[in-house]
C-alpha cells in the first residue's frame, strides 16, 4: 500500500506541474481514501487552492495542527477569507519548519527548478505572516516579517515593495549582499553586463497617483501624500515581536533555523558572477522602487533609465516610467511609455487605470474609448475595466454612469483604493460633499498613506470654508509626498483664506522651484500679487504663463485686466477676445470687462 500512497502523490504533483487540477483533485481523493496523514491532507489542499476553493481548504485543514504546510495553506485561506488573526493564531503556533530556509542554502538558489520542495520555506511562511499583521494594521510586526522574508531570500522583491508600501525606511545595502565584497549600482545602462563578463566589479552610482479629477484651475490632477516613515531594521535578527493578542510564540527553530554547512563553490567562479549579477540588478529595481515609494520620482527615472536598454522595454519599467512622468505632471513623456507599453504587451490590465486617467487629463475621448472597448473585450469582470469605463463616462461629463462604473469596480474589489478614490472626486465634482468625504475616507481606511484621499478631503473642506480641517489634510498629504507641486500650491491657498498671504506666497515659490515649467505655482503666485495690488510682478508671470497655459481662459482674462490697470487698451481687448473664444460660457464676466474698458 506504501508504494499506492507514493504513486498517487506523484500523479498529483505531475497534475500540479501541468495545471490538469481535475484530475489531481480526482487522484486527491483516492489518496485521502488510503492515507489521512497531514501530508497527504496537505497534497489534496494544495490542488483546492490552486482552484480558488479557499473556504474548502480552510474547513479541510482547520483540525490540522502539527503540520507546518497545512498550517500555511490554511492561513493562505484566511487571508482570501478575511480570517486575518486565526491564519496569524495558525502559523504562529507551528513549532517546527519541515523544510530549512530551503531557497536560501547558496546550492538551492541556482538548482531549485529542478529540487523543489512541495513544503513552505522560512521565507515564504515570514512573507504570508507579513501580508497578514499588514491586513490587521499591525505595521511593526508586518514591517519584522517581510524584513525576514527578505534575509530568507532576497530575491522576494515583492516583499520589498510592501516594506515600501508601508512606509518603512527601507537600506537596500543591507537588503542584498554579494557573494564577494563589491557593493555596485548602475549609473549607465553599459554598467551592467551580463552574467559572464561579470569577472571585473562595477560600480554604480545613482546621482517625485494616484491621480485625481479634481486639482489646480487648470483641471490638473494630484498624487496624494503620505505618513511619515516607520523606521524598522532591515535585516532584523531572528527574533519575533511577539503580537498584542494572545498568539504563541514562534520557536527559535522556526525564526532561527540551525545552521547548515554551505556549499563553497570554490571552481565554478561562474556561478558567483552570476549571483552578484542578478543581485546588482536588483539593488537597481529596488533603489528605484524605493524612490517610486517615496514619490521621488526624478530619482526613480534617473535610476531606471540607467538601466540596459533590453530591461526598459520590459513591462514593468515601462509602466513604472509612465506613471512617474504622470506624477510629476510630464504628461507628454507618460503618454509615451504607456503606449510603448501597450505596444508590447495589449494584453494587459495592470496599470490602465492609471493610464485612462492620464488620457482624462489629456482630453483625449477617441483614445480612452479605445482603451475601454480593448479592456472590456479582454475581461469585463476586472475592477480595473470599470475604473477604466468610469474615467471614460467622466470625461463626458455623465457623473451618475461614472459613479455606477466605479461601483462596479469596488464590487469586484472591495479593497480597490483608486475606485474610491475616482469616486470621491466625482461626488465632489457635482458638490455633493458628504458622499465625497465618505468615498475618501474609506480609501484611507484601506491605505492610510493614500494621498489623493487626503487631497480630496482638503478640497471639500476648503471648499466648506473649514479651513482648520482643510490645512490638516493637506499637510498630511505633503508629509507624504513632500514634492508634490499641486499640493505645496494648496497648503498655499489655505494660508490666503486664513489671510497669510507673504506665507502663501512662499508655498508658491517653493513649488515653482520644484517645477519651473508647471503653469500652476505661477497662476497662484500671480494671482495673489494681483490682490496685493502689485501689478508690474503679476503681469510679468502673466505673460509668461501665457505661453505655458495658452488655452486657459482664466489667465487671457485676468492679463487683460492688468493691460487695463496699463491703459494699454488694445492689448487688453485682445486678451479679453481670446478669453472669451477659450470660455464663452464665462461670457458674462468677460464682457462686463470689455464694456468697463469700452467706457473709459
Amino acid at each position: 500500500m506504501e508504494f499506492v500512497i507514493q504513486q498517487l502523490r506523484s500523479v498529483i504533483i505531475h497534475s500540479i506541474d501541468t495545471f490538469n487540477y481535475s484530475n489531481a483533485e480526482f487522484a486527491g481523493e483516492r489518496l485521502l481514501a488510503l492515507d489521512n496523514s497531514s501530508h497527504s491532507i496537505y497534497l489534496y489542499a494544495i490542488v483546492l487552492f490552486h482552484q480558488g476553493k479557499h473556504k474548502t481548504v480552510y474547513s479541510k485543514l482547520l483540525d490540522i495542527v502539527d503540520h507546518l504546510g497545512c498550517a500555511y495553506l490554511f492561513a493562505k485561506s484566511c487571508l482570501q477569507l478575511g480570517k486575518y488573526k486565526e491564519g496569524i493564531y495558525q502559523i504562529l503556533k507551528q513549532g517546527n519548519l519541515d523544510d530549512e530556509t530551503f531557497f536560501n542554502k547558496p546550492e538551492m538558489r541556482f538548482s531549485y527548478e529542478n529540487n523543489r520542495s512541495m513544503t513552505p520555506d522560512a521565507s515564504a511562511v515570514y512573507h504570508l505572516l507579513g501580508d497578514l499583521f499588514n491586513k490587521v494594521g499591525d505595521v511593526k510586526n508586518a514591517s519584522l516579517n517581510y524584513s525576514s522574508a527578505l534575509k530568507c531570500n532576497q530575491f522576494d522583491f515583492e516583499a520589498f515593495t510592501k516594506l515600501c508600501k508601508l512606509g518603512v525606511e527601507v537600506k537596500v545595502k543591507n537588503l542584498y549582499k554579494q557573494d564577494v565584497v563589491d557593493e555596485f549600482l548602475p549609473t549607465s545602462p553599459n554598467t551592467i553586463l551580463p552574467p559572464n563578463h561579470l569577472n571585473t566589479p562595477i560600480n554604480i552610482h545613482v546621482n517625485t497617483p494616484l491621480p485625481s479629477h479634481v486639482g489646480s484651475p487648470f483641471n490638473e490632477d494630484i498624487s496624494t501624500p503620505r505618513i511619515k516613515s516607520t523606521t524598522v531594521p532591515m535585516a532584523p535578527k531572528r527574533e519575533f515581536i511577539k503580537p498584542k493578542t494572545s498568539y504563541s510564540k514562534v520557536t527559535s527553530r522556526l525564526i532561527n533555523p540551525p545552521k547548515k554547512p554551505e556549499l563553497k563553490f570554490t571552481t565554478n567562479k561562474d556561478i558567483e558572477n552570476s549571483n552578484n549579477y542578478l543581485i546588482q540588478l536588483y539593488i537597481v529595481f529596488a533603489k528605484a522602487y524605493k524612490c517610486f515609494s517615496k514619490y521621488d520620482c526624478y530619482k526613480a527615472i534617473r535610476i531606471l533609465e540607467s538601466l540596459p536598454d533590453n530591461e526598459k522595454e520590459t513591462p514593468w519599467v515601462l509602466s513604472k516610467l509612465g506613471r512617474l512622468h504622470y506624477e510629476i505632471v510630464n504628461y507628454k513623456q507618460s503618454e509615451y511609455f504607456y503606449n510603448k507599453l501597450r505596444l508590447i504587451d495589449r494584453t494587459r490590465l495592470n496599470d490602465m487605470e492609471y493610464y485612462s486617467t492620464l488620457l482624462w487629463h489629456l482630453h483625449k475621448k477617441i483614445e480612452l474609448t479605445y482603451l475601454c472597448n480593448e479592456l472590456y473585450d479582454l475581461d469585463n469582470t476586472s475592477p480595473i475595466t470599470w475604473c477604466v469605463l468610469g474615467n471614460l463616462f467622466s470625461l463626458n461629463r455623465e457623473p451618475d454612469e461614472a459613479i455606477k462604473c466605479f461601483n462596479k469596480s469596488i464590487k469586484l474589489d472591495k479593497n480597490f483604493t483608486y475606485a474610491y478614490t475616482l469616486k470621491g472626486h466625482e461626488y465632489f465634482s457635482n458638490d455633493n460633499y458628504e458622499m465625497a468625504l465618505e468615498n475618501f475616507r474609506t480609501s484611507l481606511i484601506i491605505d492610510n498613506r493614500h494621498y489623493n484621499a487626503l487631497y480630496g478631503i482638503g478640497m471639500v473642506y476648503i471648499n466648506l470654508g473649514d479651513y482648520e480641517k482643510a490645512d490638516y489634510h493637506f499637510k498630511k498629504a505633503v508629509s507624504i509626498n513632500p514634492i508634490n507641486v499641486i499640493l505645496i500650491c494648496c497648503v498655499g491657498m489655505v494660508l490666503e483664506k486664513l489671510g497669510k498671504k507673504n506665507l502663501a506666497l512662499r508655498q508658491y515659490e517653493l513649488a515653482n522651484k520644484l517645477q519651473p515649467l508647471n503653469p500652476l505655482p505661477i497662476f497662484k503666485k500671480a494671482q495673489l500679487l494681483f490682490t496685493m495690488q502689485q501689478f508690474q510682478q503679476s503681469l510679468q508671470l502673466f505673460e509668461i504663463l501665457k505661453d505655458l497655459a495658452p488655452d486657459e481662459a482664466s489667465v487671457h482674462f485676468l492679463l487683460g485686466q492688468l493691460y487695463h490697470l496699463q491703459d494699454d487698451k488694445f492689448s487688453a481687448i485682445r486678451e479679453f477676445t481670446i478669453a472669451l473664444n477659450l470660455d464663452p460660457k464665462g461670457n458674462y464676466l468677460i464682457r462686463e470687462a470689455m464694456e468697463a474698458l469700452q467706457e473709459k
